[in-house]
């Protein structure tokens, strides 16, 4: 292999690398459950509720059940606490670290933005349509080390996230059936700063690619909701460049192209309500993270490489339970079973993963039209978790080879919400 080829394919797993970082819905080891803080309340079983503009994404045709106008304004502070203990024959270890690497990441916001209406105002009755449009991000986030914990020795910082806007036109069909569906315009950001012992890169790139969601609500009785989903992938070209250092050789400016291809998902709810001021949910969820089985990557000359991946289908249970204590205060809890996309062979203190338990709390407040709405999220620890070996083998069967050592996380969120209603 030609030392060109070889900076190549390093760059382009180094790039791969920085495919599952993530905040939001990513594969790793993050919050399984998408914005909107009585959604996260409710343990994300939300898909057999859906009744505000966070509908475009649990549920389209959930709107189409509710006469409000709604808008919706929100957002969410993530903090992270994740950290890896190299063994002594990685990489890492090998180069005389010991101690565990910190995540150097700064609590994270995310935007929730939202308005739905069925084009009722006044005296005039709703109609039979409901038009929605949000902004918010399912998938993605940043992560960044110091490069004194990993002495320089692979990415030092990088942000991948999708933001969606998704316009959404649901109708009711009859008393007891809706339908909805979503066009997905995700706009893709991409940065990484990887500093390699043949090269180093700070590499942005940014592109746009469209998906969609279609849903279906169902009310066999006035007491009880089913709801579906099912959102296609969705692909985004990113194009961008950035400085890129060879060995020795001066820094030049090179072009970069990374594709992403979000996966295919699925989910199932139902809500019941045994009395007037209860209510429960259930929810299954399936994300086919098994199609993601490549990223190509093309910088400035080099040889354009494909970097094969191995993750695997997830499947997520949510349950949720809903008290109305006054007209005024609503309490919710919530709980979530998540499972890995990344095996264990794969594992990276980039793209930490595990089967992931998560308990959220929140609180309804009413006034007027003013509808305020807080929600406490809590990722349960996942280790301290021991990987052994490095894995290597021909493609298309390895992925990234994995970082052998102890990895330990935990995930915290809080989540605001304010819809006014009219």
């Amino acid at each position: 292999m030609s030392a060109r080829r070889s900076q190549s394919s390093s760059l382009a797993i180094a790039l791969a690398l920085a495919f599952a970082p993530s905040v939001a819905h990513a594969a790793g080891l993050a919050r399984p459950n998408v914005g909107g803080a009585r959604a996260v309340g409710l343990g994300g079983a939300f898909t057999a509720v859906a009744d505000d503009p966070s509908a475009v994404w649990y549920n389209p045709a959930g709107t189409a059940f509710y006469g409000d106008n709604v808008v919706l304004i929100g957002g969410e502070l993530v903090i992270l606490d994740r950290a890896y203990k190299p063994s002594a024959g990685s990489p890492l270890g090998m180069a005389g670290v010991g101690d565990y690497i910190h995540e150097n990441t700064a609590p994270q916001f995310t935007p929730v933005i939202g308005i739905t209406t069925r084009f009722g105002y006044g005296k005039q009755p709703p109609s039979r349509f409901a038009l929605s449009l949000a902004v918010y991000n399912p998938y993605g986030g940043a992560i960044s080390f110091k490069s004194s914990d990993v002495m320089d020795k692979g990415i030092l910082s990088t942000t991948i996230a999708d933001i969606e806007i998704s316009p959404t036109l649901a109708y009711q069909v009859t008393d007891i059936l809706s339908i909805g569906a979503s066009l997905r315009i995700g706009v893709g950001l991409f940065n990484v700063d990887d500093s390699e012992n043949t090269f180093h890169a700070k590499m942005s790139a940014n592109g746009v690619g469209v998906g969609g969601a279609l849903g279906v609500m169902v009310r066999p009785h006035w007491r009880v909701q089913v709801g579906a989903v099912y959102r296609t992938p969705l692909s985004i070209d990113m194009k961008g460049s950035g400085p890129l250092t060879v060995g020795t050789q001066p820094s030049m400016n090179a072009s970069a192209a990374l594709k992403v291809t979000w996966p295919q998902s699925a989910g199932l709810g139902v809500a019941v309500w045994p009395h007037r001021r209860l209510m429960a949910s259930i929810q299954g969820d399936w994300t086919g993270w098994s199609s993601v089985q490549r990223l190509d990557v093309a910088i400035g000359t080099l040889q354009p490489q494909t970097k094969w991946m191995r993750y695997r289908d997830t499947y997520a249970l949510h349950l949720g339970l809903q008290a109305v204590f006054t007209r005024f205060l609503v309490g919710r809890v919530g709980y979530t079973f998540d499972s890995n996309a990344i095996p264990d062979r794969d594992m990276r203190r980039e793209n930490e993963d595990a089967n992931k338990h998560t308990l959220g709390f929140g609180l309804g407040l009413h006034f007027w039209k003013l509808f305020i709405d807080l929600a406490f999220e809590a990722l349960l620890p996942t280790g301290p978790r021991t990987i052994g070996n490095q894995v290597t083998a021909p493609p298309p069967t390895n992925g990234a080879e994995n970082e052998a050592g102890s990895y330990d996380s935990r995930v915290y969120s809080l989540e605001l919400g304010l819809q006014f209603r009219f």
